[in-house]
């Protein structure tokens, strides 16, 4: 092709063996294809013609990693091969984005290179008078392992206008985490600051409850419909990055007051590579010889069509064992097994055009769960449930930098909780007894369809990044529970009361949601960066929708070498989780009250009704509002301060609007009726200060410590539901995750080349809890009581080597090092002998981890 030639075809693509560049060229925009609107289509003709009338050679194009995701601070060289000089050299931008302007077309030599990526060097490029597009992918200079990244916007560099808080690769891999709490992506997630694990397993980001967390995969909602949760167990190795978004972030991201959790799914590469780890299953011994838990997981992937198509696929499969040593032998113990598979594969379409699709799958069996030192074989719980999660997405550069994708994705889940039988549930002052109360399937799914915009407006100070998006959501949830009895017994085996459930669990319920965005990354200086973006959101169940404005700043201050302030203000809104809006067609409680023969009623029993109008209620959200102030101290030391404040003020709960006494007709007696409505009356508050250290160390490692101190309360902290067995009058205090103090911390050391020893450390106040007295009722405020405050001390060896012509990973450790008792579970009861007794030990434990590498001199 001639210099003067018209643009027609492209650089072909190209392939650097082990660097694994892929790259490639074409002189201006060819015809757009009929999907993309014909005013897209006329702009970039205009734009292409008046540049070529001109004579000049503009070059423009985005720098993307393996995963499409755009990479920031990449330094372009261009030089020409024919003519002497010194060309012309930029810096892509936070979107990945670059343009350079030569006086001359010909041959030239291309650059690339960043820290942390195999750079190009001396790649020959034909350029032309007029418009060329050159997109350039870059491989990680190290092979992806887990990365967790915690920052408000994946394309902000170091003018990042949120807190930030970001795991290296080798540090997610090698911290040592609790091995209980490391099964999934949901026990990562809990090393982070400002993230918090229940006794029940569940997560609340900065305060919020598990309900109002968005969690999103690969761009799509993978939160359940109709429990607001993550219900789907992620094998961490599926995982490429986990994206913590809380404070203050754009208005890209959906509904959801406590955060966003965003992740992202590896994908293959051009060499097919494999790994198995944790093939030995951990042993213990207690009471006898036992496999107290195995974890085996395997990794493949590679080229499905070379310079193509590429695959990845995660298997992790875990059997664990639980033992209670509080109970007698025979009943101290149950096992349970889930298996998880990620696919994940990516096209090459065309060099404009990229296809992705993913698939996971998760099962679970978890026969006699929820066995504990208070609860009994007889009251546990059969659980089976079964996951699954299809999505499949287009990008499309329209231009150099301007991107377009599109998507949709559907998300099926299943769930049956069997009890051991239908004797009542007996709540004594020493534990439970009987059967689960509560016999339960739900099914619930979602179909998504999504598409974002990407439009960079100029390269350079005073210049804009424009977001615009909008998705379609539609879910459903069915659900069948039968509830059967729950009896309180006095300490002399009498029953003091009994709550009891009339009507039917059988119900169905759907919702219809709509959201649209619009955002704008404005440098308005070199030094100062804003942030504003708007959202709307409308669903079928709340009348009315909600917009909610979002802004923040990012200053470096003159004449402050190496520091960094950000401020944010902003609303988010709520989750919409169907759970919470089927209460009315659900069964209803009915509470009882008995004389000292336990036969014998004392006056009408107190039976709740619960009430929706759709009309009444609207969307909530919460004003956020934050503040960072970043560091950088002598020896490469970080210092990070980050103050955040959360108001919720119209947030949803049951509110008693009537009571009155109406003659029953199922019991041919009088009942004491109490008459609940959903409205917006929850307020929940949410103050924290986190102070954090991070230094470096030699080969990639890093120490890192974080302080918390936070406050968590709501005037709802004790949800009013049918469910509940016990009875309160007062909603108002501490939120049960309330945490005011937390510190957590890691390191990894290198000793040699081979051998690195890594330490975690947590050390937090308990939970809180509530007590109650023999008949189920609250006593004193909801927690006001709270369990011993926590410590937990990591530490574990790790070492490379080669034996029998492979490489092996071994990491053997020791978790708990201190031997704290860490008690989870407490009797609460107040009338009981035993109350306040403490349970749920977390004894130390000796822990080996066995990874097969490759074989040596791959």
């Amino acid at each position: 092709m001639t210099p003067g030639g018209r643009a027609e075809g492209w650089l072909e693509s190209v392939l650097d063996g082990s660097k694994g560049l892929r790259m490639a060229c074409s002189h201006h925009l060819t015809a757009v294809r009929t999907r993309f609107s014909l005013m897209l289509l006329a702009l970039e003709v205009l734009a292409c013609s008046v540049t070529c009338l001109s004579g000049q050679v503009v070059v423009s194009g985005t720098v993307t990693a393996r995963n499409e995701t755009p990479v920031p601070g990449v330094r372009v060289d261009l030089v020409s091969r024919d003519v002497p000089g010194p060309g012309a050299a930029t810096v892509s931008n936070d979107g990945g984005t670059f343009r350079l302007e030569l006086d001359r077309g010909g041959t030239y030599l291309l650059d690339a290179s960043r820290d942390g990526f195999f750079p190009i060097e001396g790649r020959p490029v034909e350029l032309v008078r007029g418009v060329n597009v050159v997109n350039i992918e870059l491989l990680p200079s190290r092979s992806f392992e887990t990365t967790v990244d915690v920052f408000a916007d994946g394309q902000l560099d170091s003018q990042d206008v949120a807190m930030a808080q970001r795991l290296e690769e080798a540090e997610i891999d090698t911290i040592p985490a609790t091995r209980s709490s490391k099964q999934r992506i949901q026990g990562v997630a809990a090393m982070l600051p400002g993230v918090l694990r229940d006794s029940k397993g569940d997560l609340h980001f900065q305060g919020g409850s598990a309900e109002e967390t968005n969690w999103t995969l690969d761009g799509f909602d993978l939160s359940d419909p109709a429990t607001g949760r993550l219900e789907m167990a992620l094998g961490v190795e599926s995982v490429e990055s986990l994206d913590l978004l809380s404070g203050r972030y754009s208005a890209t991201l959906g509904k959801g007051t406590g955060g966003a959790m965003v992740l992202s799914s590896r994908t293959g590469e051009e060499e097919f590579k494999q790994r198995f780890t944790n093939f030995v299953p951990g042993i213990d011994y207690a009471r006898g010889l036992r496999i107290r838990d195995w974890r085996p997981r395997h990794n493949l992937s590679g080229p499905v069509l070379k310079n193509r198509i590429w695959f990845f696929n995660s298997l992790d499969l875990l059997y664990e064992e639980n033992f209670i040593p509080e109970l007698p032998s025979g009943q101290d113990r149950n096992a349970s097994w889930s298996i998880n598979n990620s696919l994940r594969l990516r096209a090459k379409l065309t060099p404009r055009q990229t296809l992705s699709s993913g698939f996971v799958v998760d099962f679970l069996n978890a026969p006699r769960s929820g066995l504990s030192p208070l609860d009994p074989i007889e009251t546990t719980l059969d659980r089976r449930g079964r996951r699954t999660f299809f999505n499949i997405k287009e990008q499309i550069a329209l231009s150099a930098g301007s991107v377009l994708d599109f998507g949709y994705a559907d998300y099926r889940s299943s769930y049956r909780g069997m009890p051991q039988g239908t004797a009542p549930y007996r709540i004594t002052s020493f534990g439970r007894k009987g059967n689960y109360p509560f016999a339960t399937s739900h099914a619930t799914g979602r179909n998504q369809l999504k598409a974002n915009l990407f439009l960079p407006l100029g390269d350079g100070p005073g210049d804009h990044q424009l977001r615009a998006g909008a998705a379609l959501s539609h879910s459903r949830y069915h659900q069948d529970v039968r509830r059967s009895p729950i009896h309180y017994i006095r300490t002399d085996g009498t029953r003091s009361s009994e709550l009891s459930f009339a009507g039917s669990g059988d119900l169905s319920e759907s919702n219809l949601e709509a959201s649209a965005y619009l955002q704008d990354r404005w440098a308005i200086r070199p030094r100062l960066v804003a942030q504003l973006g708007l959202r709307w959101d409308r669903d079928k169940i709340v009348s009315g929708a909600a917009v909610t404005p979002r802004f923040s700043l990012a200053l470096v201050p003159p004449g402050l070498k190496g520091a960094r302030l950000s401020l944010g203000l902003g609303r988010i809104p709520a989750a919409t989780f169907l759970r919470a809006f089927t209460r009315h067609r659900d069964q209803r409680p009915a509470f009882t009250r008995f004389a000292t023969d336990g036969e014998t009623p004392l006056g009408p029993s107190e039976v709740r009704f619960f009430e929706l109008d759709a009309s009444l209620l609207t969307i909530p959200s919460t004003l956020n509002l934050s503040a960072s102030w970043h560091q950088r101290l002598p020896g490469e030391t970080d210092l990070s301060v980050n103050l955040l404040r959360k108001r919720m003020r119209n947030g949803y709960a049951q509110l008693r609007v009537s009571d009155e006494v109406l003659q029953d007709g199922l019991r041919s007696a009088a009942s004491h009726v109490f008459r609940y409505q959903l409205r917006n009356s929850k307020r929940d508050a949410y103050d924290s200060v986190e102070l954090t250290l991070s230094k470096p160390l030699s080969r990639s490692h890093r120490w890192f410590v974080s302080y918390t101190h936070s406050r968590a309360w709501s005037n709802a902290a004790l949800e009013v539901d049918t469910d509940d067995s016990i009875r309160f009058a007062k909603t108002g205090g501490r939120l049960p995750w309330d945490v005011p103090h937390r510190l957590v911390s890691w390191a990894t050391i290198p000793v040699g080349k081979k051998t690195s020893v890594a330490v975690f450390a947590e050390w937090r106040d308990g939970f809180p809890f509530s007590v109650h007295d023999g008949n189920g009722k609250l006593v004193n405020e909801i927690n006001s009581w709270r369990l011993p405050r926590q410590f937990n001390l990591n530490v574990h060896v790790q070492r490379t080597l080669t034996f029998l012509g492979h490489r092996w990973s071994l990491r053997p450790g020791v978790d708990n090092v201190t031997n704290r008792p860490n008690y989870s579970f407490v009797n609460n009861n107040i009338a009981s002998p035993r109350f306040l007794d403490l349970f749920g030990r977390s004894p130390r434990k000796l822990v080996v981890r066995v990874r097969w590498l490759g074989k040596a001199g791959n």
